[in-house]
């Protein structure tokens, strides 16, 4: 008699175990792949129906309900959890400090473990849960991350119906982590200046071993205008001595916006002799009324001075420092110079009155050159605001033993009820492999198996009930 006995209580446990962990199976498919059918069929030679019951089992007390402890640490998440979901969201165009404009909830699959201890029956599931809320913070919290806060909730409660005893353990450890961030300022409006930009290249023979590097310079300089559409004009002039400048004429102006013309005529310019004598062209440009500068109000105008040497005076009638600087500032034009370092006392009078800089000439001056100009692009700048992002990390573990109580014969096999939320018993076919068949005599025991069916159908229904919640 004991033997049928034993024998009916495995193929009991044996038959809840296929079920239940059936419908966690299917559920979990869900949440991977977010199926939203009411219904999940998977057609198979051998398919086992479970029904859900809606109604309390009078085999099971109420300090469980729906497999969780009442009250307990899980259905407190699980609580917590939902109210995150059904959390009101703020437009991000509208929101203001306070406003939540967002809030994302990630989920694993519960892992099962199955263990036995003598007659005891024991299996845990694990799962995590994320919840990341951002919302609009105050501009004058200070950015950065906080240090985590950790809350561990426990419970325990017990639990029988007619052929086992069951020990729920529960705990949550929940991490909470708030970090204020800033978004990226966005720039709104760019107004681009005009500039008209004139170039003065000394092509005496102590150039000889910078030339190439000039151009190069001023090629990428010329390059980079372009990439921040600069409206930009080029002028250039070689020199040496005040009879002999070269003011490039580029279809009857002195001022060209066709860069490959301007790189042309500056590939050019070659090395010759004589001395230096730069306060010719540069009076030229600001008084001869030869070059037309631009007189719009937002135009800037620019002289750049190359050249390796200081000032020569050998020529008659060569300008002065002094005479030079006043009719650059009369004509409002910057004059930058690249030079020698050592020389750079020679110049200092003129950028100096004149707001331009000195570049030594051995740098890679292209880029200094254009950090000087675009400092006249006026941006509107629109700054990024402060965002309060709380996220909260719910890790749980559930652990189930269950120990056989002394069956009779005259018992009778009592399967578990799960209430779902509606009341409506819901039932779920599902395909089981050969190897899941149910045996007809005596294996050992499966009541560990069937307990983590419970666990893995609790973890996953309630996964599943957010992520349906959250897409929609």
């Amino acid at each position: 008699m004991k033997k049928n006995v034993d024998t009916q209580q495995r193929y009991a446990f044996r038959k809840l175990k296929f079920g239940l962990v059936s419908v966690a199976v299917a559920l979990l498919f869900g949440i991977s792949y977010q199926v939203s059918a009411d219904e999940t069929s998977v057609v198979s030679d051998i398919s086992t129906e479970v029904t859900v019951d809606a109604t309390d089992s009078s085999d099971i007390n109420n300090t469980i309900t729906d497999g969780v402890i009442t009250d307990g640490p899980v259905a407190s998440a699980i609580d917590s959890i939902s109210e995150s979901a059904e959390t009101v969201i703020v437009p991000e165009e509208s929101a203001e400090v306070g406003d939540i404009i967002d809030v994302n909830i990630d989920s694993t699959e519960p892992v099962i473990t199955e263990t036995t201890d003598g007659d005891k029956e024991i299996a845990t599931a694990q799962a995590t849960v994320t919840v990341t809320t951002t919302s609009i913070a105050d501009p004058e919290e200070p950015v950065g991350i906080s240090d985590p806060v950790v809350e561990v909730s426990e419970a325990t409660a017990t639990d029988e119906d007619d052929n086992y005893t069951y020990t729920q353990y529960e705990k949550v450890t929940k991490t909470t982590v708030t970090e204020i961030v800033k978004e990226t300022d966005v720039v709104t409006n760019v107004i681009a200046p005009k500039a008209d930009v004139v170039f003065i290249i000394d092509h005496t023979g102590s150039m000889s071993d910078q030339i190439e590097a000039v151009k190069d310079n001023i090629k990428d300089f010329v390059s980079g205008l372009d990439a921040h559409n600069v409206g930009v004009r080029l002028g250039l002039i070689d020199y040496e001595d005040s009879s002999d400048v070269n003011y490039i004429d580029f279809s009857g102006s002195r001022f060209t916006t066709d860069t490959d013309a301007f790189i042309q005529a500056l590939e050019a310019i070659t090395i010759r002799g004589g001395f230096e004598e730069p306060t010719t062209p540069l009076t030229y440009i600001a008084s001869s009324g030869d070059y037309d500068w631009s007189t719009d109000a937002d135009a800037k105008r620019f002289a750049i001075l190359i050249t390796d040497e200081d000032f020569d005076y050998y020529s008659a009638g060569v300008p002065s420092l002094e005479s030079t600087i006043q009719a650059l500032q009369a004509a409002g034009i910057s004059t930058t110079v690249i030079g020698e370092t050592y020389l750079q006392d020679e110049f200092t009078s003129l950028v100096n009155a004149t707001g331009g800089i000195f570049v030594d000439i051995d740098s890679d001056f292209a880029q200094v050159l254009s950090n000087d100009i675009l400092t006249w692009i006026v941006e509107t700048i629109e700054e990024g605001r402060l965002l309060k992002v709380v996220t909260e990390t719910y890790d749980f573990y559930i652990e189930v033993v269950a120990v056989p109580k002394v069956l009779s014969s005259a018992d009778e096999t009592t399967p578990i009820s799960i209430k779902e939320d509606d009341n409506t018993p819901k039932t779920l076919a599902v395909k089981t492999t050969d190897s899941e068949q149910l045996p007809e005599t005596g294996s050992q025991s499966n009541t560990m198996l069937s307990v983590a069916g419970v666990i893995s159908l609790v973890l996953a229904s309630w996964l599943v009930g957010f992520k349906k919640k959250i897409k929609e």
